[in-house]
């Protein structure tokens, strides 16, 4: 019995003598990685495109192809890793948001990067005066007005002098007629064989189906994708559209010459219509009491949750310069508010939108950050209005045609504007023919 005791104590300690042997021999457990910080050269979590940003921390991997850094959901360039620290590039259009950092499945939150955009004004086309299709080197413009563009990216214009919808390939490299011939009249058809009159603006659903203002006629005319054009909403009394503007929702609003602002369902039927109670002031309020001066032609732009529609008038009645005002309706509540200018006062002074002043708004567009870009046409400006801030974009430089970055651009009488689906804005400048297009990245 004490022999066997000996037996199991000796086979006891063995056990434990080996199992020692092996929890000593085990490898550590991999250190968790830490995030210290996020810096860039300047010192500040932000800058511009292609701004280097250098992750400091502690237990990194090194292999790259297993790191990802993202700066508001956008994919960064990563360029060097080590154990305690990465390097990477911020992605053009990227925009402000979090920096997260992604080691092989295990997530590390970094601070907020705020994005500086960059801006350069280019042309898409000579600006040669006429009626040509075909290349862009040789397409000749006849005061250009109207923009829209569709979800390839192709862009649609109308002419005022000579009424026409054309089309400008995605690529920029060649212009054709979608619909009218130059002449001015009614008569509806395909491509050349349509008459139009003369248009200020023009808008685009996702079908691609264009609704053109047809001023002169009185009605608001549709074409398709192949140049059909048909009347959609047909003349009535007084009825004179400035602006037809179409929702994601495929609700139509229409700016009339006459001060009002209508509703119209997809069908083409009318909701509700309301008209300024006086031929010149500024009123804010509900449709019972609201006056507002002069509606600028083709100038409307609708937000994205179609909350509020956007438009602009200027005073035609005694006030020197054309002094223009932005304002906004609630399109629930049919509450009219203004939101920049100054009713009587015409001049090009940026600050707080209640006391930034204009000389004839032109035309509009509204960014997915709720910022609005706005065609000061008798400044010879891009402005931009957002937080209740009006700032000069383009023109700074003085009046002129002159492309490149905010230092030296000028632009001449800027006036349709529309947002590409990269968020960069095209510029109708009626004056010299030329069509822009502002590279936002």
């Amino acid at each position: 019995m004490k022999h066997l005791i000996h037996v199991f104590a000796l086979l006891f300690f063995t056990v434990v003598f080996v199992s020692c042997k092996k929890s000593d021999n085990a490898p550590a457990p991999t250190p968790a990685p830490v995030l210290a910080n996020v810096t860039t050269a300047s010192g500040v979590v932000g800058g511009p495109k292609n701004t280097v940003i250098t992750v400091k921390g502690s237990n990194f991997i090194t292999d790259l192809s297993k790191i990802t850094i993202t700066v508001n959901g956008k994919v960064c360039t990563i360029l060097t890793a080590t154990a305690d620290s990465i390097t990477a590039r911020i992605p053009a259009y990227c925009g402000t948001g979090n920096v997260v950092i992604n080691l092989n499945g295990t997530i590390l939150n970094g601070p907020v990067f705020n994005y500086v955009y960059s801006y350069t004004l280019t042309s898409i086309n000579t600006g040669q005066v006429g009626y040509q299709d075909g290349p862009m080197a040789t397409a000749k413009w006849n005061e250009t007005s109207g923009l829209c563009v569709d979800t390839s990216g192709n862009i649609f214009t109308s002419e005022w002098n000579k009424p026409v919808v054309r089309k400008i390939t995605a690529d920029f490299l060649n212009v054709s007629t979608l619909a009218g011939n130059t002449t001015i009249g009614d008569v509806n058809g395909q491509g050349t064989n349509a008459i139009l009159s003369p248009a200020d603006n023009i808008s685009i659903d996702a079908n691609g189906t264009i609704y053109y203002a047809d001023q002169n006629n009185g009605k608001v005319k549709k074409i398709d994708k192949l140049g059909n054009v048909t009347t959609f909403i047909p003349a009535s009394a007084n009825f004179s559209p400035y602006t037809a503007q179409i929702a994601k929702s495929g609700n139509l609003y229409v700016l009339g010459q006459d001060q009002s602002i209508s509703k119209y369902n997809a069908a083409g039927v009318l909701q509700w219509k309301i008209k300024s109670h006086n031929v010149s002031g500024s009123v804010d309020g509900d449709s019972s009491i609201v006056v507002f001066n002069q509606i600028t032609f083709g100038n409307a732009t609708i937000d994205d949750t179609e909350q509020y529609l956007y438009f602009s008038t200027y005073n035609v009645f005694g006030a020197p310069g054309t002094p223009s005002q932005i304002k906004k309706i609630n399109l629930s509540t049919l509450i009219t508010t203004t939101i920049a200018g100054v009713e009587n006062v015409a001049g090009s002074t940026d600050g707080p939108a209640a006391t930034a002043t204009f000389k004839l708004i032109t035309g509009m567009a509204i960014d997915k950050q709720g910022g609005i870009y706005i065609s000061d046409g008798h400044n010879d400006k891009i402005r931009y209005l957002k937080a209740g801030i009006v700032s000069t974009i383009v023109g700074a430089a003085g009046s002129g045609d002159v492309d490149g970055d905010l230092s030296v651009a000028k632009i001449d009488y800027p006036d349709g504007l529309v947002l590409d689906k990269n968020g960069n804005l095209i510029v109708a400048c009626v004056a010299n023919n030329k069509i822009k297009r502002l590279i936002i990245d």
